[in-house]
């Protein structure tokens, strides 16, 4: 008899474990994140760009990772709560750095870079979640599928809406209002059976309507 293999959540990204210990994963990951941001500021400039390229390359790896497990799995819904969670942490991670208002108090070339990084990091997870949510809707295709989709997706769902939203206001982006529509489709049948994911809508909402309105002023 063939002895069992059993993986820990500490174990390394590229060794295959189970969906659980993927969800761990990405907390812990995301912890990592929030400690970047609103922990103990870096001694310096250097230092903190350092740190935050190499945080971005362990997020994205991560990320790459369960995405190509649950595209390769026979049953996706199992790993769509760490996938989204990791979508989540990209976004978390990414959008600090992704623009010059928010990167006032830093310049230079190692600035530069890292917004660089961000913004490609934000492009690739909006494009992976508008994926996910077409995942999501044909292998939970009736309303009583929808229990086995857990509600932790909607705040991923919310950020890519919400980017490709920004997208539509600042560019008129013809494929960013295709994917927004798409999001947006997917948070209202899911609200059928999660309550946050009406009022992720609900925000979505607001945000476009406030766009609106400055457009309009």
């Amino acid at each position: 008899m063939s002895k069992v293999v059993q993986r820990s959540v500490a174990s390394p990204v590229d060794l295959i474990v189970g969906p659980f210990p993927r969800l761990c994963q990405a907390y812990i990951m995301m912890g990592k994140v929030f400690n970047h941001h609103h922990g103990v500021p870096a001694t310096s400039e250097f230092e903190r760009f350092q740190v935050a390229s190499q945080l971005y390359n362990d997020c994205t790896t991560l990320t790459t990772k369960i995405l190509d497990e649950a595209v390769d799995t026979q049953d996706y819904l199992a790993m769509a709560a760490s996938l989204a969670l990791a979508f989540s942490l990209l976004y978390a991670f990414c959008e600090p750095y992704s623009g010059p208002t928010n990167n006032q108090n830093f310049s230079g070339e190692e600035a530069a870079k890292m917004q660089a990084q961000a913004i490609d990091g934000l492009n690739f997870v909006s494009n992976s979640v508008v994926e996910f949510t077409d995942h999501i809707n044909s292998t939970a295709p009736s309303p009583h599928d929808l229990d086995r989709v857990s509600p932790l997706v909607m705040d991923s769902l919310y950020s890519a809406a919400s980017y490709h939203a920004w997208q539509v206001r600042e560019n008129s982006d013809q494929r960013s209002q295709m994917s927004l529509d798409s999001i947006r489709h997917s948070l209202q049948r899911l609200g059928t059976r999660w309550r946050n994911a009406a009022e992720y809508l609900r925000f979505l909402e607001a945000q476009e309507f406030h766009y609106a309105v400055r457009a309009g002023g």
